[in-house]
């Protein structure tokens, strides 16, 4: 994987908001990248926290152990109120992270030959991590253009792209094919058998012979289908039920 050798036994990633509902998009993601590397080596998760139920935190992955950083309890509230941080307060949030994620791998004394690092900042985390621990550090990229990693490309060992675009894209701003490998977004590695429509229905307690309406998406101010609920609540069919389905965040739980 990524010409990894086969004395690369211990890793650590990096990352935010990975916990359940391991469907998501970029999470998936991470899940398939992590599945891999427990086939090679030891893997130590260190996650920043995001505003979701206690619940949906883990202490471990497949037996890869998680670390959570909790943000300030000042910049939780102004997230939960979702309010914009100026620019300066996200670098010191940053700053921030990275000086608990440094106090988490010092205490639990973890050797790491590779760090990777998906979802943070990659100019603060990556000159200060592999100066600290002389490390490998690969960062994950899910955007065809990343031009500064021009000028902090001596800091990294390789690049895992999600998109082919992106690899396209790093090697015409001169960044060498040799250090761009490609991962492959596999499907989740437990698949659920499908069902009929109507055991499907009875199993989610919905009319069999009504038509349903299905919303996938979270549910906030920014991302909130206003014109839809209106619409859905104006009209006359009584044969029509509409499904919400959205991740159990602060936002939504306030607005249902």
């Amino acid at each position: 994987m990524m010409g990894l050798s086969s004395d690369t036994k211990h890793f650590v990633f990096i990352t935010f908001g990975f916990h359940p509902p391991w469907n998501e998009g970029s999470i998936n993601i991470i899940r398939n990248i992590i599945e891999e590397l427990l086939t090679i080596g030891k893997i130590y998760i260190i996650s920043i926290k995001r505003l979701v139920p206690k619940s949906n935190y883990v202490n471990n992955y497949k037996g890869a152990p998680i670390f959570y950083i909790s943000p300030p309890l000042l910049v939780s509230k102004l997230i939960r109120y979702e309010l914009k941080l100026p620019r300066f307060v996200k670098f010191l949030l940053d700053f921030y992270y990275l000086i608990r994620v440094w106090i988490v791998l010092c205490c639990h004394r973890i050797t790491a030959d590779v760090v990777f690092l998906s979802n943070v900042s990659y100019c603060l985390f990556a000159p200060l991590l592999k100066c600290t621990f002389r490390c490998k550090i690969i960062p994950v990229l899910y955007k065809p253009s990343l031009s500064k990693f021009v000028i902090l490309d001596r800091f990294f060992n390789a690049y895992l792209c999600i998109a082919r675009k992106t690899i396209e894209s790093m090697h015409k701003l001169g960044i060498p094919k040799e250090k761009l490998f490609y991962h492959l977004p596999l499907p989740p590695t437990r698949m659920e058998k499908s069902v009929n429509k109507e055991d499907a229905r009875r199993i989610l307690k919905l009319p069999v012979n009504s038509m349903i309406i299905t919303y996938l998406g979270s549910l906030t101010e920014k991302r909130l289908p206003r014109d839809f609920l209106q619409t859905y609540n104006l009209q006359e069919n009584n044969d029509t039920t509409l499904l919400i389905i959205a991740p159990e965040t602060i936002s939504t739980c306030s607005y249902l």
